[in-house]
């Protein structure tokens, strides 16, 4: 964990070792990796400032847990002599590749199939000037490029799901250089939730993303399951997240409300 003043509370992992593993043995590797980031946002706790106005707290994944991250996984590949091992991240709020990706070039309701109804998203950073003040509703200052950059490094990360954006639950495969952005990408697949629960804004059709993971198949690095489970128990764009992600096709996912 880490344990920085600006780095929020959530940023740990959890090793998934297999049913007839010894994981209290140190040599031990697991056989997938859960990572947790968190995206902070909202408002510092009981905090005000001189004039007693509520401190709006920054919303995205700190530098210090970038640090972090990257020094633990370091360490990781030297306790286990490995240089890769198969692992899924989770964030609340999106990164920046994501909006830039639903805005061009877009997500295709068959490629990525899934509902796409808030946008533009909203992604970390948003309506920040700088790290420390405020600008307008569409101010970026690439505050998350940090944490890009640390996901894109990290080898054996098959997949990063996030939420915050209720109306979207589309994954995309990240495997180029987008537009107006710096960094490379390199194939790792990232997606959406959709509106889970009964707090929050919006009336799409709740439902929970599921992850399925096949240990032969993340050993082999083959990809991972994932769909959504709607409300009423049926499911909405089963998808595998593989090396062919984003030019396979499924069947569209239609928009529905709550009733």
């Amino acid at each position: 964990m880490v344990h920085t003043s600006n780095a929020g509370v959530t940023n740990y992992y959890l090793p998934v070792y297999a049913a007839n593993a010894e994981p209290w043995d140190c040599h031990t590797i697991p056989k997938l990796i859960l990572w947790f980031f968190d995206s902070r946002g909202g408002l510092l706790f009981q905090q005000s400032d001189e004039d007693g106005n509520d401190i709006p707290q920054p919303d995205w994944v700190d530098e210090t847990v970038v640090d972090w991250f990257t020094s633990t996984k370091k360490a990781m590949a030297s306790q286990w002599h490995i240089a890769s091992i198969p692992s899924l991240a989770f964030v609340h709020i999106p990164v920046d590749a994501m909006l830039v990706f639903q805005s061009g070039p877009g997500v295709e309701p068959r490629r990525e199939p899934g509902i796409n109804a808030d946008v533009p998203l909203s992604q970390q950073g948003k309506g920040w000037a700088s790290d420390t003040q405020l600008g307008s509703a569409d101010s970026y200052a690439g505050q998350d490029v940090p944490f890009m950059g640390a996901l894109l490094d990290t080898p054996g990360l098959m997949g990063v799901f996030n939420g915050h954006d209720h109306g979207d639950d589309w994954c995309f495969k990240w495997n180029r250089k987008l537009p107006g952005m710096t960094l490379m990408g390199n194939g790792l697949n990232v997606c959406f939730g959709r509106h889970t629960g009964y707090g929050g804004y919006g009336s799409w059709t709740r439902g929970g993303r599921q992850i399925v993971v096949d240990l032969e198949k993340i050993k082999q690095m083959q990809g991972v399951e994932t769909y959504i489970r709607l409300e009423d128990g049926s499911e909405s764009g089963r998808v595998m997240l593989n090396g062919t992600y984003g030019d396979d096709k499924y069947p569209e996912v239609s928009l529905t409300y709550t009733p």
